[in-house]
Protein backbone atom coordinates (compact mmCIF):
# COMPACT_ATOMS: atom_id res chain seq x y z
CA UNK A 1 0.00 0.00 0.00
CA UNK A 2 1.29 3.48 -0.98
CA UNK A 3 0.80 6.81 0.83
CA UNK A 4 -0.93 8.20 -1.95
CA UNK A 5 -3.42 4.98 -1.62
CA UNK A 6 -3.51 6.52 2.15
CA UNK A 7 -4.00 10.19 1.24
CA UNK A 8 -6.60 9.29 -1.75
CA UNK A 9 -9.00 7.30 0.54
CA UNK A 10 -8.77 10.48 3.19
CA UNK A 11 -9.73 12.67 0.18
CA UNK A 12 -13.01 10.16 -0.56
CA UNK A 13 -13.91 10.04 2.99
CA UNK A 14 -14.19 13.13 4.39
CA UNK A 15 -13.15 16.41 2.11
CA UNK A 16 -15.18 15.11 -1.12
CA UNK A 17 -18.51 15.07 0.50
CA UNK A 18 -17.69 18.07 2.83
CA UNK A 19 -17.15 20.03 -0.51
CA UNK A 20 -19.87 18.79 -2.43
CA UNK A 21 -22.68 19.34 0.55
CA UNK A 22 -20.90 22.65 1.10
CA UNK A 23 -21.43 23.86 -2.68
CA UNK A 24 -24.61 22.04 -2.92
CA UNK A 25 -25.79 23.80 -0.31
CA UNK A 26 -24.87 27.25 -1.85
CA UNK A 27 -26.39 26.52 -5.14
CA UNK A 28 -29.90 24.94 -4.24
CA UNK A 29 -31.26 28.08 -4.65
CA UNK A 30 -30.69 29.42 -7.58
CA UNK A 31 -32.39 30.29 -10.63
CA UNK A 32 -30.14 29.58 -13.55
CA UNK A 33 -31.34 30.35 -17.20
CA UNK A 34 -30.95 27.30 -19.10
CA UNK A 35 -28.02 28.58 -20.74
CA UNK A 36 -26.14 29.02 -17.65
CA UNK A 37 -27.55 25.54 -16.42
CA UNK A 38 -25.68 24.00 -19.57
CA UNK A 39 -22.26 26.17 -18.86
CA UNK A 40 -22.75 25.21 -15.49
CA UNK A 41 -22.81 21.52 -16.44
CA UNK A 42 -20.14 21.16 -18.32
CA UNK A 43 -18.34 23.10 -15.79
CA UNK A 44 -18.90 20.19 -13.52
CA UNK A 45 -17.71 17.91 -16.07
CA UNK A 46 -14.05 18.36 -14.87
CA UNK A 47 -14.59 17.81 -11.15
CA UNK A 48 -15.94 14.48 -11.76
CA UNK A 49 -13.37 13.50 -14.37
CA UNK A 50 -10.66 14.85 -12.52
CA UNK A 51 -10.45 12.37 -9.42
CA UNK A 52 -11.05 8.68 -12.08
CA UNK A 53 -8.31 10.44 -14.22
CA UNK A 54 -6.09 11.39 -11.30
CA UNK A 55 -6.07 7.39 -9.82
CA UNK A 56 -5.76 6.11 -13.28
CA UNK A 57 -3.06 8.14 -13.87
CA UNK A 58 -0.92 6.91 -10.84
CA UNK A 59 -1.83 3.66 -11.00
CA UNK A 60 0.06 3.87 -14.63
CA UNK A 61 3.23 5.77 -12.48
CA UNK A 62 2.92 3.21 -10.03
CA UNK A 63 3.36 0.59 -12.68
CA UNK A 64 0.48 -1.31 -11.22
CA UNK A 65 -1.61 -3.71 -12.84
CA UNK A 66 -5.19 -2.63 -13.84
CA UNK A 67 -6.64 -5.76 -13.43
CA UNK A 68 -6.46 -4.45 -9.68
CA UNK A 69 -9.03 -2.22 -10.41
CA UNK A 70 -10.79 -4.73 -12.53
CA UNK A 71 -11.36 -2.25 -15.17
CA UNK A 72 -9.83 -5.15 -18.00
CA UNK A 73 -12.65 -5.69 -20.56
CA UNK A 74 -13.36 -8.76 -22.35
CA UNK A 75 -16.05 -9.10 -25.39
CA UNK A 76 -17.72 -11.21 -22.71
CA UNK A 77 -17.70 -8.55 -20.58
CA UNK A 78 -19.34 -5.97 -23.31
CA UNK A 79 -22.03 -8.53 -24.06
CA UNK A 80 -22.76 -8.78 -20.27
CA UNK A 81 -22.49 -4.88 -19.84
CA UNK A 82 -25.13 -4.22 -22.60
CA UNK A 83 -27.31 -7.25 -21.48
CA UNK A 84 -27.32 -5.15 -17.75
CA UNK A 85 -27.99 -1.72 -19.53
CA UNK A 86 -30.88 -3.38 -21.44
CA UNK A 87 -32.62 -4.61 -18.21
CA UNK A 88 -31.69 -2.12 -16.04
CA UNK A 89 -33.21 0.27 -18.17
CA UNK A 90 -36.18 -1.84 -19.41
CA UNK A 91 -37.15 -2.62 -15.33
CA UNK A 92 -36.46 0.84 -14.10
CA UNK A 93 -39.40 1.52 -16.96
CA UNK A 94 -41.72 -0.58 -15.61
CA UNK A 95 -41.74 0.11 -12.32
CA UNK A 96 -41.77 3.81 -12.63
CA UNK A 97 -44.58 3.08 -15.23
CA UNK A 98 -46.79 0.00 -12.86
CA UNK A 99 -45.77 1.52 -9.63
CA UNK A 100 -46.96 4.65 -8.49
CA UNK A 101 -44.23 4.14 -5.66
CA UNK A 102 -41.64 3.93 -8.24
CA UNK A 103 -42.01 6.85 -10.13
CA UNK A 104 -42.28 8.78 -7.03
CA UNK A 105 -38.93 7.54 -6.41
CA UNK A 106 -37.39 8.25 -9.47
CA UNK A 107 -39.11 11.18 -10.93
CA UNK A 108 -41.68 12.90 -8.15
CA UNK A 109 -39.05 14.08 -6.40
CA UNK A 110 -38.05 16.27 -9.12
CA UNK A 111 -41.13 17.34 -9.99
CA UNK A 112 -42.02 18.84 -7.04
CA UNK A 113 -39.72 20.92 -7.38
CA UNK A 114 -41.05 22.04 -10.23
CA UNK A 115 -38.16 21.75 -12.68
CA UNK A 116 -36.96 24.90 -10.90
CA UNK A 117 -33.27 22.61 -9.79
CA UNK A 118 -29.69 22.73 -11.53
CA UNK A 119 -30.46 19.09 -11.58
CA UNK A 120 -33.25 18.68 -13.95
CA UNK A 121 -33.16 19.75 -16.97
CA UNK A 122 -36.02 21.89 -18.40
CA UNK A 123 -35.88 21.53 -22.10
CA UNK A 124 -35.39 18.69 -24.07
CA UNK A 125 -32.26 20.81 -25.38
CA UNK A 126 -30.73 19.84 -21.98
CA UNK A 127 -31.01 16.29 -22.10
CA UNK A 128 -27.81 15.32 -23.91
CA UNK A 129 -25.86 17.79 -21.56
CA UNK A 130 -27.59 15.81 -18.67
CA UNK A 131 -26.75 12.78 -19.79
CA UNK A 132 -23.03 13.38 -20.05
CA UNK A 133 -22.81 14.03 -16.48
CA UNK A 134 -24.72 11.00 -15.94
CA UNK A 135 -21.76 9.17 -17.92
CA UNK A 136 -19.06 10.80 -15.92
CA UNK A 137 -20.77 10.48 -13.10
CA UNK A 138 -21.33 6.90 -13.16
CA UNK A 139 -17.34 6.06 -14.72
CA UNK A 140 -16.28 8.15 -11.71
CA UNK A 141 -18.39 6.27 -8.59
CA UNK A 142 -17.32 2.90 -9.85
CA UNK A 143 -13.71 3.67 -10.53
CA UNK A 144 -13.09 5.56 -7.13
CA UNK A 145 -16.07 4.45 -5.17
CA UNK A 146 -16.40 0.77 -5.88
CA UNK A 147 -13.00 -0.52 -7.47
CA UNK A 148 -10.76 1.92 -5.30
CA UNK A 149 -12.44 1.75 -2.44
CA UNK A 150 -12.50 -1.84 -2.82
CA UNK A 151 -9.05 -2.67 -3.37
CA UNK A 152 -8.22 0.18 -0.46
CA UNK A 153 -10.24 -1.51 2.19
CA UNK A 154 -10.01 -4.84 1.56
CA UNK A 155 -6.64 -4.99 2.46
CA UNK A 156 -7.26 -4.25 6.42
CA UNK A 157 -11.20 -5.88 6.31
CA UNK A 158 -12.96 -8.73 4.58
CA UNK A 159 -14.21 -8.50 1.59
CA UNK A 160 -18.20 -7.89 2.61
CA UNK A 161 -17.25 -5.76 5.42
CA UNK A 162 -14.59 -3.42 2.99
CA UNK A 163 -17.60 -3.81 0.67
CA UNK A 164 -19.74 -2.28 3.62
CA UNK A 165 -17.58 -0.05 4.23
CA UNK A 166 -17.14 1.91 0.79
CA UNK A 167 -21.17 1.46 0.34
CA UNK A 168 -21.35 3.68 3.35
CA UNK A 169 -18.43 6.42 2.47
CA UNK A 170 -20.26 6.69 -1.15
CA UNK A 171 -23.92 7.05 0.68
CA UNK A 172 -22.33 9.84 2.55
CA UNK A 173 -21.13 12.27 0.03
CA UNK A 174 -24.43 12.00 -1.04
CA UNK A 175 -25.62 13.46 1.99
CA UNK A 176 -26.45 16.91 0.69
CA UNK A 177 -29.62 15.01 -1.08
CA UNK A 178 -31.18 14.38 1.95
CA UNK A 179 -31.76 11.53 3.99
CA UNK A 180 -33.89 9.89 1.00
CA UNK A 181 -30.31 10.92 -1.22
CA UNK A 182 -28.77 8.99 1.47
CA UNK A 183 -31.20 6.05 1.62
CA UNK A 184 -31.02 5.50 -2.44
CA UNK A 185 -26.91 6.00 -2.31
CA UNK A 186 -27.33 3.17 0.23
CA UNK A 187 -29.38 0.80 -2.42
CA UNK A 188 -28.01 1.85 -5.77
CA UNK A 189 -24.01 1.61 -4.16
CA UNK A 190 -25.17 -1.91 -3.05
CA UNK A 191 -26.35 -3.15 -5.67
CA UNK A 192 -23.12 -2.08 -7.46
CA UNK A 193 -20.96 -3.41 -5.05
CA UNK A 194 -22.68 -6.74 -5.64
CA UNK A 195 -22.32 -6.26 -9.28
CA UNK A 196 -18.26 -5.63 -9.45
CA UNK A 197 -17.69 -8.26 -6.71
CA UNK A 198 -19.36 -11.08 -8.39
CA UNK A 199 -18.51 -10.09 -11.89
CA UNK A 200 -14.71 -8.91 -11.12
CA UNK A 201 -15.29 -5.71 -13.85
CA UNK A 202 -16.32 -2.63 -13.46
CA UNK A 203 -18.43 -2.28 -15.97
CA UNK A 204 -21.68 -4.38 -15.36
CA UNK A 205 -22.28 -1.64 -12.58
CA UNK A 206 -21.40 1.29 -14.87
CA UNK A 207 -24.00 -0.34 -17.48
CA UNK A 208 -26.63 -1.10 -14.30
CA UNK A 209 -25.83 2.86 -13.73
CA UNK A 210 -26.54 4.17 -16.95
CA UNK A 211 -29.33 1.91 -16.90
CA UNK A 212 -31.52 3.47 -14.30
CA UNK A 213 -30.30 7.39 -15.37
CA UNK A 214 -31.05 6.75 -18.42
CA UNK A 215 -34.61 6.00 -17.72
CA UNK A 216 -35.23 8.89 -14.97
CA UNK A 217 -33.97 10.98 -17.77
CA UNK A 218 -36.82 9.46 -19.95
CA UNK A 219 -39.17 9.78 -17.28
CA UNK A 220 -38.39 13.08 -16.82
CA UNK A 221 -38.38 14.37 -20.68
CA UNK A 222 -41.68 13.21 -20.65
CA UNK A 223 -42.74 16.43 -18.39
CA UNK A 224 -40.23 19.02 -21.02
CA UNK A 225 -41.65 20.76 -23.29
Amino acid sequence: MQSFDHVFFVLLALVVPIVVYRHAKANSNKDEAPMDRVKNYHRNLIPWSIPPALLLYKWWDLERPFSQLRIDISPEILMFSGFVLVITLALSLLIATKLSMGKALMVSAYARRGLHTPEVPRKSSELPHFFALDLAESFSDEVIYRAFMLFYLSAFLPIWLAASVAITIFAFSEMYRGHKGVIRALALGAISMAFLILSHSIWLPIAFQLGWRAARLILISKQLK
